[in-house]
């Protein structure tokens, strides 16, 4: 009887080990069509993966970034990758962080970044991934607007009510 339960078990596997492929290739076709940066890394900050919306948000096709490192950097937060490194490597996450990226021309762009650790079947943390969206325009626009200040966004984003700017003098737009 052992032997009935091992062939229904085998009988069994190609359509689990099918229908497991065919989730593996919807999860990675929504990724890659994604308009969002979707990117992943080793713990060492080696990138593994690089989507479609990475390549429109930062301008490398994904041969040209794929196992390199610090490929993102801007001159301006030299030093955040890092800090975004040991906060994921202690299993944290960071939702909403925005933070200034280069893109394959040089320019700097504003991106807001979701950055999720990566773990292993037995927990460890081995890499991390991030979902980023190029801000750029609303971040001018907000400053445009005087409004990109944390206490402008906050005050606007917590009232009720209609609001209305103030200048220091005390005067509105139109008075």
């Amino acid at each position: 009887m052992q032997g009935v339960g091992l062939e229904i078990a085998a009988r069994r596997t190609p359509s689990v080990a099918a229908a497991a492929a065919e989730k593996i290739a919807l999860q990675a076709s929504i990724v890659d069509s994604s308009a969002d940066a979707i990117v992943s890394w080793t713990a060492d900050g080696v990138i593994t993966s690089w989507n479609r919306g990475a390549e429109a948000t930062y301008g490398y096709a994904a041969g040209e970034v794929l196992g390199k490192s610090n490929m993102l950097a801007s001159d301006e937060c030299p030093d955040d990758t890092h800090g975004i490194m040991t906060k994921i490597s202690r299993g944290e996450r960071l939702d909403h962080y925005e933070t200034l990226r280069r893109h394959k021309d040089g320019r700097s762009i504003c991106v807001s970044l979701a950055v999720s650790p990566i773990h292993d079947a037995a927990g460890a943390v081995i890499g991390f991934s991030s979902i980023g969206s190029d801000v750029t325009a609303r971040k001018h626009a907000e400053k445009q607007a005087g409004t990109d200040s944390p206490c402008a966004r906050s005050l606007m984003a917590a009232s009720m009510d209609r609001t209305r700017t103030i200048s220091p003098d005390g005067s509105t737009p139109n008075d």
